[in-house]
């Protein structure tokens, strides 16, 4: 009887969908349950400031742990996250190189005072655990658990730890997914942002489409187009060391992506975002301004491990 109940439950989603034309994709989380993710982000900015050139980039794989505990009566609930993995691989200007990899993070100690605060930040970052509550919508509402980190990394990287700004990471990805139903083709707005460390800031204005479903390992998944139209280029006074923007005229070169959606677990199971963002900057360096050029790409993929 409960088979029979469910195929009638199914037949009748399937008729209202298709009278209706309309997809609902609801974020879910199940009481006690688990995920395993798979994080790669690369990152390269290259700056031109006068006559000399500087490049960066940073490639980073992580895995990360989140487990679910039980729902409160308000409908909120509180998901357990670490890092199972970190392995990060850093180029600076200088010809300096970073290799980290949390399974052996000593190895990567150097006598440099300024790569070892670097080295110190992913030791902190790769050890962190924390918890994300989630709102009866499944969205953050807040961030605990990363007082005792910030204390112990430099002025460089307390943001990273700061709680409003995990949970701007945590849901500007679930943005991706509409909070009501959308038609195929149906479009709605947001915000991307990555940081670059010493105070730099990248804020897209993105465009994400519901582009109907794909089959992939014998699964329906919704997918879910992505575009940027905008970039914001800023940096923060106390984070860069006598470096502050004047002026900035950088315009997006570069962007797509696609995110896939299992309605039944209720999750991103994949997603990719590339973006490019080229143009011209007016830097003050103590005082100075100099007339610059920045050129920054970013790659990222998650993947949600069966």
């Amino acid at each position: 009887m409960r088979h029979v109940v469910i195929a009638a439950a199914i037949i009748a989603v399937g008729f209202v969908e298709t009278a209706s034309a309309q997809v609902s994709l609801q974020l879910k989380v199940a009481d006690k349950s688990k995920q395993t993710v798979h994080l790669e982000t690369k990152l390269k900015e290259a700056l031109t400031l006068g006559n000399a050139d500087f490049e960066a980039s940073a490639d980073m794989f992580m895995i990360l742990k989140r487990n679910a505990g039980q729902r409160d009566t308000d409908g909120k609930i509180r998901v357990a996250n670490e890092f199972e993995v970190v392995q990060i691989e850093v180029n600076l200007p200088g010809g300096f190189k970073i290799e980290f990899d949390s399974g052996n993070p000593a190895a990567a100690d150097s006598d440099n005072s300024e790569i070892q605060q670097f080295i110190d930040f992913f030791k902190v970052n790769s050890k962190l655990k924390w918890a994300s509550i989630l709102k009866k919508d499944n969205r953050v509402d807040s961030i605990e658990g990363t007082k005792e980190a910030a204390e112990k990394v430099s002025q460089l990287f307390k943001k990273e730890f700061d709680p409003e700004y995990l949970k701007h990471v945590e849901n500007q990805h679930l943005a991706a997914i509409p909070s009501k139903p959308v038609n195929k083709d149906e479009t709605w707005d947001s915000k991307y942002f990555q940081d670059f460390g010493a105070g730099q800031m990248l804020e897209f204005a993105v465009t994400y489409k519901y582009l109907g479903t794909v089959e992939k390992d014998g699964k329906k998944l919704g997918r879910i187009g992505f575009s940027a139209s905008r970039v914001t280029y800023t940096i923060d006074p106390n984070s860069s060391r006598g470096t502050t923007l004047e002026q900035s005229k950088l315009k997006v070169t570069e962007s797509e992506g696609e995110i896939h959606f299992d309605r039944k677990l209720g999750s991103i199971v994949s997603s990719r975002r590339k973006l490019r963002a080229q143009g011209d900057v007016t830097l003050n360096l103590n005082g100075q301004s100099i007339a610059s050029k920045l050129d920054v790409s970013i790659e990222a993929k998650t993947t949600r491990q069966p």
